[in-house]
């Protein structure tokens, strides 16, 4: 079954207004024309799941004169409407199988009008129990949180009348040709979804979930496409309510691998400020008339997206993923990619605004330099070093596949993130070098998403690069070898002994197969695997932490270890005699300075003696106590060395 990532790093505004010219209609007179304006609701083609926009019937229009506040025509009420407006509900149109309404208005000819649309379930704007107050001056939209009944605090669980849509025409001119108008959501989708449902419930657990999300939007500003300056930041809380979702005919399908999670929660909310369409926020569980019962923090959030919860979130909340995902239509800045038998492979790239992956073709990439030009750059290790010289932020060509050789993809001191959209790097090496010479103290950030072939290499010292900090990032990143004598790696960083320097790692969603090492560091600082696989690989997460004094912390979250290890007599390998799926060694000390926390971790088929190895047996070699927390995982008492 394809997995589909959507990535977070978190996009931009989603407003979409495009617009096409039809046959010019008749005037009618000399000054005036009878214009025709087709509205249109997304087809997201998403299924029996909330966010069809299905429920939204009514159209709201108002016309102003371009860059005039003065509302000209409106049926948003009654007194602005004039005669011979006109403005349809929603219907599914035969022509595009999409939901349509049509506005016909008569406008003075060649005169320039800014037109803004407002599309909901509610038959008025202000309504008994409607959430959505129009103010004609500010040209903004006002959200009730609550379900509009007396001294209610929270909203109904999955309202999807609350679904609504929006668009502003600017500097309309009136020809009388007309316009089509594509609306999008204002709103975030936030959708909560277990696994564990059925366990929970048989354990005792009530069977009432909510939840509560911290520090959203109340008023939408149409103009402007964001939070409106006089936004104030609301804590909304959604009702309990049953768990959703059959996972046997999808009905109301939670997102993600429908067959597998149910809805907890689902709740439409307005992110971000008048600045940006997108946020971060905090979500609140409530399970068990425990409020919270698991909390979830700096959740990305964006207008048009939907940002999916999910995990065994009720047996195991602290192991848990969250994705944003564009169902809704929109532009976006992140990529769309699917993982495929090991393989990075992407759908919708992301590139700097006015680039295009067919420009790219047979190219490296692309970057954006100081003077905001879009530069092109050809598929060579040099000319990406070079690249990476000039911008902080560089675009790999989609789905290409780019040679280097070994340690010449050298990071600068200003650190560098790579978008590899799918890329493959191949050939000997295909490393990105952290072996240069830093300035002492400073701190260099290097992320990597969505590119096979990647391995970051470094053997920092005090001489190049003392109490430097190194901050390595990789999400839907792959490698590959052929067994697990193979020489690639994801993550080779070799300190020495009294290095100075600190490694913080985190790696999530990667796939490493048919290598010894996948991840080797022996510097200490902040370690964290989420959601890994691993597969016939020697030692996966290799740390032997050297020097003294220093502390680290190690987390291994969510992550599968298949048929990995290297079999205790197998002597060709030279690796057999300390390795394990988790090998933690502390050769500094002193005792208790790593701690380590295995969650929710899978092992299979593993071939050493132990699944995780927390001490140094082999002569010569001093080690110190490795502080550690083992839990939730299959089976359910991995086999640890430590003593």
């Amino acid at each position: 079954m394809k997995k589909v990532l959507y990535l977070s790093a978190i996009a931009l505004t989603a407003l979409i207004a495009t617009s096409c010219s039809s046959d010019d209609m008749p005037s009618a007179d000399g000054a005036h024309g009878l214009t025709t304006f087709t509205v249109q609701l997304p087809d997201d083609g998403i299924g029996t799941r909330f966010g069809e926009g299905v429920t939204a019937k009514k159209l709201f229009v108002a016309i102003t004169e371009a860059g005039q506040q003065d509302v000209l025509f409106s049926n948003f009420t009654n007194d602005l409407k004039p005669n011979g407006m006109t403005v349809t509900d929603f219907s599914l149109s035969p022509a595009t199988d999409k939901p349509t309404a049509t506005v016909t208005v008569s406008l003075v000819k060649d005169k320039e009008y800014d037109i803004y649309f407002w599309a909901q379930s509610y038959g008025t704007t202000d309504g008994e129990n409607c959430p959505y107050t129009w103010d004609a001056a500010k040209k903004t939209i006002t959200i009730d949180y609550t379900d509009g009944t007396e001294s209610s605090t929270s909203m109904k669980a999955y309202d999807e009348a609350r679904d609504a849509f929006f668009a502003k025409r600017a500097g309309y001119k009136s020809t009388g040709a007309g316009d089509n108008i594509a609306l999008s959501r204002p709103f975030a989708q936030v959708n909560v979804g277990t696994k564990d449902v059925t366990e929970f419930e048989k354990a005792g657990g009530t069977g009432g979930y909510g939840i509560k999300i911290a520090q959203v939007g109340n008023v939408l500003n149409l103009g402007t496409g964001k939070a409106d300056e006089t936004s104030e930041l609301k804590d909304v809380t959604v009702a309990t309510a049953e768990a959703k979702g059959n996972t046997t005919t999808g009905e109301e399908a939670f997102p993600y691998q429908p067959d597998t999670y149910r809805y907890l929660a689902m709740a439409y909310v307005l992110p971000g400020d008048d600045t940006s369409a997108k946020g971060n926020v905090t979500v609140s569980l409530n399970a068990d008339n425990k409020a919270p019962f698991a909390t979830y923090d700096q959740v990305p959030v964006q207008m048009n997206y939907r940002t999916n919860i999910y995990g065994a979130l009720l047996t195991n909340p602290e192991v848990f993923n969250v994705e944003i995902a564009p169902a809704f239509a929109g532009t976006m800045d992140s990529a769309i990619i699917e993982m495929n038998n090991g393989t990075v492979n992407c759908v919708v790239p992301k590139l700097p605004a006015g680039v295009t992956a067919e420009e790219l073709k047979g190219k490296g990439g692309v970057y954006v330099d100081a003077e905001g030009n879009a530069r092109i750059f050809g598929p060579t290790e040099a000319a990406i070093t070079e690249a990476m010289t000039q911008s902080s932020e560089i675009y790999l060509s989609p789905n290409s596949v780019i040679t280097t050789t070994a340690h010449n993809l050298k990071v600068p001191q200003s650190g560098v993130t790579i978008h590899g959209n799918g890329a493959t790097l191949q050939g000997g090496e295909q490393d990105f070098s952290i072996n240069e010479v830093y300035e002492s103290g400073s701190i260099i950030n290097l992320t990597i998403e969505n590119l096979n072939g990647v391995k970051v290499w470094g053997q920092p010292d005090n001489d190049k690069n003392s109490n430097c900090t190194f901050n390595i990032n990789l999400k839907n990143c792959t490698m590959k070898g052929l067994t697990n004598k193979s020489g690639n790696n994801m993550v080779m960083v070799r300190s020495q002994d009294n290095a100075t320097c600190k490694v913080n790692l985190n790696a999530e969603n990667c796939y490493l197969e048919g290598m010894q090492v996948a991840f080797h560091t022996t510097a200490a600082g902040t370690e964290v695997y989420k959601n890994c696989t691993f597969k016939n690989v020697g030692v996966p997460i290799n740390i032997a932490k050297k020097l003294y004094g220093a502390d680290m912390s190690i987390s291994v979250i969510g992550c599968t270890f298949d048929n990995c290890g290297i079999l205790h007599d197998d002597t060709a390998n030279s690796a057999y005699n300390y390795a394990a799926p988790i090998r933690v060694v502390d050769n500094g000390g002193p005792a208790n300075a790593i701690n380590l926390l295995v969650d929710g971790c899978t092992f299979t088929g593993t071939l050493s003696q132990w699944d995780i190895l927390l001490m140094d047996y082999r002569a010569g070699k001093t080690w110190f106590p490795v502080n550690y927390t083992i839990r939730n995982c299959n089976p359910a008492t991995p086999s640890v060395r430590y003593e």
